[in-house]
Parts: C-alpha cells; structure tokens; sequence
C-alpha cells in the first residue's frame, strides 16, 4: 500500500470491527435504502451508511460522505446517475466481504501481518476508498480510523433498528437519523440526533476565463459557418496511474454533426481539465479558423466550463437530450481505446 499506518492496532481494530460486524448480519433486516447517519468525530462530517445483502450477492457497508456522498447516492437511486457512472462520482468508504480472488497482494500481507485467517466465500474484509475520479484505493489512516468507528456504531445502529425501523422516519421525511459522538473524559460517548443533510458544497463559482486580448482576436478573425458542432465530456471506463492513486480520465470530444467529422478528442485529469479543455477548444477554434452556428451539449456543467468562451464570441448554444452523431463516435472511440 501507498501509506504505511503508524501502528498496526489501526489494522487490528479496522478488521475487528469488521468481524463484529458480519457476525451480526444486518442485511437479513436492512435494505441499502435504510440510510442512517454517522459523525466524523475528527471533522464533523456525517457518514450515510447503506448496508447491502439483502439480496444475497454483495455485502457490504458504505458510507457517503458528506451531502455531496449522500446526493451522488440519491441520483444513482432515482435513476438519474446510471449504475456505471456511479463510480465516477463517489465519494465514499466501504467494507465488503470478499472471496479471496478479490483480494491484492497488499491486503493480504496486511491479513498474513495480524494473524488473521479467513475461509470460504464472502468472508475476506476488504475495505477501500472512493474519490469523484479516482479508481478505489486503499485506506488512508484517517479514513481507516472512520470507517472502524462507522462500522462499530453502525452494528449497533442495525441491532436498533432489528427492533423497530421507525427510528429512520421519526422525524420526517427530510430528516436522517445521526449517531452524533460527544468527548467526555478521553471517551466518545454517542447519542441520537435527527439532522437535515447540510447543502451540497457548490462547486468553485466559474471557470478560468482566456486572457480577453487573446479572445478579442478570435472574435474578429473567425468566420461563421451554418453547422453544429456536438460537445461532450465523460470519464474514460479505465484507470490510468502515474504516481500516486490511479485515476479515470476525462475525456473532451468534439464532433461536426454534418459531416460527422472528429474535430477533438483530448484527455485530461479530474484535477485540471477545466483550463485543460478550454485551451483545447480555443486552440481549436484558432486552427479552424471558422466558429459553428450552434453548439449542442447535454448537460450544463459543460455549458458553465466553456462559458467564458461562448459568451466571448457570442456563440449560439443548445441543451439537447440526445447528441446523435457523437454517442455513436463515443462507443466506436471507447472500444478502440479499452484495455
């Protein structure tokens, strides 16, 4: 692993904590919808715990973090974040039972250090961290301390709510129901608090704008053109790792609908493709010589990313809920790409 704990009872705990929790088998009464809450004695943060089993093929607890963990979990649940694309988004921890297979060779030197045996399906722990861009990584110290202590209140949370569920709408539909900790003399003792998740955090208010005399020359330079051009950006389905923690690239496409022409296709990361990609449009944009008479895009956060440009050249601009030419470009360009 990438970070070595300063102790191995961090280790120990963690993987307590997680037998305890199994034996308890909160998945023959809970559904992954039986959301609760758990603070972060350390930051304040609520961790929402979903416990999944129900249906007998993955076991696990995981725990969104914070409102924006807890959103990314409401819009995979309404449907309006489709399944695969829930990993590009998360922001979570999770514990799952495991086979064997499913384990590296980091986890099981960590399993083989303490001691531990584990036999038979479903029974190895095995526990990750999840960032929006990121491919699941291992644990950080931190992170490991939390998630021990969500674990630990989260058993005795199922063991409550085995006798009575009512404690998850007590309050009212918009209310959760948050194990809260208290320091009292070295201890942390916990107790009951109904909570209305905290606002989503905004993202940063606008993009980077282009130096304007570089934009004024565009402006007079260009020519327009009657076409449209379609705009898209998507995580790309596999992990890339330089250093540090593997992660899932963003990928920028741009297609000419008439002539179905790949104008641009450019990758950046998580971290920087805001400047990234808007370089790339105006460089663009510089070597074409021409501006399209409509651009067509899905989703307003990309209308936000490149707004400093098209409001610059006074670009007209279209949200549609299908971009025909380039969903199909997208498949034939991700299967050309795929490992």
């Amino acid at each position: 692993m990438e970070k070595q704990f300063s102790s191995l009872k961090i280790w120990r705990d963690l993987y307590q904590a997680a037998d305890a929790f199994k034996k308890i088998q909160p998945w023959q009464w809970l559904y992954d919808s039986d959301i609760f809450g758990i603070q972060n004695p350390a930051t304040g943060e609520i961790g929402y715990c979903s416990v999944m089993g129900a249906l007998g093929k993955v076991f696990s607890l995981t725990i969104y973090l914070g409102s924006d963990g807890l959103a990314v979990y409401s819009d995979a649940s309404s449907g309006k974040l489709p399944p695969p694309d829930m990993l590009f988004h998360m922001r979570s921890l999770m514990a799952s039972f495991e086979d064997r297979a499913e384990m590296t060779k980091p986890d099981l030197q960590v399993i083989k250090d303490l001691g531990l045996r584990f036999r038979g399906r479903n029974t190895w722990p095995l526990f990750r961290s999840y960032l929006p861009g990121y491919h699941p990584w291992y644990l950080d110290e931190a992170e490991a301390v939390f998630l021990t202590l969500a674990l630990e209140q989260a058993g005795l949370a199922a063991l409550r709510l085995n006798a009575s569920k009512d404690l998850l709408t007590q309050k009212g539909k918009n209310y959760y129901w948050v194990r809260v900790p208290e320091s009292r003399e070295g201890r942390l003792l916990w107790r009951d608090e109904w909570l209305k998740p905290a606002p989503v955090p905004s993202q940063p208010s606008g993009s980077p704008s282009p130096p304007e005399p570089r934009l004024k020359k565009l402006k007079d330079a260009l020519k327009t053109y009657r076409g449209a051009w379609e705009i898209t950006i998507d995580f790309l389905p596999f992990a890339v790792k330089e250093k540090g923690r593997p992660f899932f690239p963003l990928m920028l496409l741009c297609v000419d609908q008439d002539s179905r022409l790949v104008l641009l296709a450019d990758l950046a990361a998580v971290d920087d493709y805001p400047q990234t990609f808007q370089e790339k449009l105006l460089a663009l944009l510089e070597r074409t010589g021409f501006l399209p008479n409509l651009i067509m895009f899905q989703r307003d956060d990309l209308l936000e990313l490149f707004k400093p440009i098209i409001s610059a050249l006074n670009l007209k601009t279209k949200k549609v809920k299908k971009l025909k030419v380039l969903d199909s470009i997208r498949e034939d360009l991700l299967g050309f790409l795929g490992p």
